[in-house]
């Protein structure tokens, strides 16, 4: 069980997010015994467009992957943006969209947003779904905090349970 009062600056949360970038990227490694080569049309649905999926994507096409992002709003100015700068073998799509299309699922939206997330899937026992986003929530006094006595990894296993989380 993990202490739901443990409060971590901002500082830490970045190092924290930077860990977690890490360990996606190494992750992303271990599909294939060596560089995905664009001939295997490996398609991975990146949810979120915000400052972990712009730094995900872009490193997943260079891996020769097929990135659909799923957005509530695909067509945004800044959506587009990033899939013009995550190159030809990117789009944007609905997130219910992005995720029927691809073989993996990241899920790289705020812990708060998992619910409105969850709402948009189905048809996912298939799939390989990585959650990079923290079960944290903010406290009165700006700190972060466990939002609860799980991961957002077992909150999404829990809720998803034919996919491999």
């Amino acid at each position: 069980m993990v202490d739901s009062n443990i409060s971590i600056s901002a500082a830490a949360a970045g190092r924290f997010l930077t860990a977690t970038l890490l360990l996606i990227a190494a992750a992303a490694a271990c599909f294939t015994t060596g560089p995905v080569r664009a001939e295997e049309n490996r398609v991975i649905a990146v949810l979120g467009t915000g400052r972990v999926g712009n730094a995900l994507g872009p490193r997943f096409a260079e891996l020769g992957m097929r990135v659909i992002y799923g957005s509530r709003e695909p067509q945004r100015e800044d959506v587009q943006a990033l899939v013009e700068k995550t190159g030809e073998n990117a789009s944007a799509a609905s997130s219910a969209e992005a995720a029927s299309q691809a073989d993996i699922i990241v899920i790289a939206t705020p812990f708060r947003a998992m619910d409105a997330v969850l709402s948009e899937l189905s048809g996912l026992s298939d799939k390989i779904i990585i959650d990079v986003s923290n079960a944290l929530a903010p406290t009165e006094d700006g700190l972060m905090a466990m939002a609860g006595d799980q991961s957002a990894g077992e909150a999404f296993q829990q809720a998803l349970p034919g996919c491999q989380v």
